[in-house]
């Protein structure tokens, strides 16, 4: 597969960049109150996981960038990633988190949307109390706010809202979305209560595609260049730990 930078002194100008990236990954410094989430089946994941840990990774696997995706709901994480990408070239990408339910999304949007490395938004579907909650009239108004900024939306839920998902994603046609870790299938029971035909229904939209484990092609740097190869490792993480 051909790398970043490979033969640029014979690619034609107008030639696509082939990149392999790891679309799906976190960083993190360890606060036991800020990620109660890892209890202790992931005891290994209680530390700091920073730029530094994770490049010399990313290089032995063969890859040559990143793009960091967002783990906690503050306006100051999303900050804080774009500063590390920042100062670590081969991040190239964030998918940070603002509140598209609030009124004052679209301010939270401008914030941040200037920065070249944010690649699209996040929101913790999964942990929401309502199973519906993609459906909601506030969250709608924000998502739709999303393609004026060129931002993606990763979709995080479990395979109970996968229907809803379907039906979220056909009110906004020319918004991209990445369904985040296949919608955490549960690979030991053979039938899903979502069902195959509910996957079929996804698959089958034009404007989403899937994450972690899966090929992803997320749109890097925005009007830039498109990446011919996106993949994802979902780091830091270990086989029986539920991934963010």
């Amino acid at each position: 597969m051909a790398r970043a930078g490979a033969g640029a002194g014979r690619a034609g100008a107008d030639e696509p960049v082939t990149t392999r990236i790891d679309s799906h990954q976190h960083f993190w410094k360890y606060d036991p109150r800020a990620y109660d989430w890892i209890d202790e089946r992931m005891s290994v994941l209680k530390r700091d996981f920073l730029p530094a840990d994770l490049e010399p990774r990313l290089k032995a696997a063969g890859f040559d960038a990143c793009v960091t995706v967002q783990a906690r709901q503050t306006l100051d994480e999303t900050a804080w990633l774009l500063e590390l990408a920042d100062r670590s070239p081969f991040v190239v990408g964030v998918v940070g988190w603002v509140d598209l339910c609030s009124p004052d999304a679209r301010a939270q949007l401008e914030r941040f949307a200037t920065h070249p490395k944010l690649v699209g938004v996040r929101h913790i579907v999964q942990g929401e109390p309502d199973d519906r909650f993609l459906l909601r009239a506030d969250f709608g108004r924000g998502i739709a706010l999303l393609e004026e900024f060129g931002l993606a939306y990763d979709i995080l839920i479990y395979p109970r809202h996968l229907a809803v998902a379907a039906e979220f994603v056909k009110r906004f046609p020319r918004q991209r979305f990445v369904l985040d870790h296949l919608a955490k299938p549960e690979i030991a029971r053979v039938r899903s209560a979502a069902g195959p035909e509910t996957c079929a229904r996804w698959r089958r939209s034009p404007t989403c595609t899937l994450s972690s484990r899966a090929s992803s092609p997320r749109r890097i740097g925005r009007g830039g260049r498109r990446t011919s190869s996106v993949r994802t490792s979902t780091w830091p993480s270990r086989a029986s730990a539920p991934a963010a």
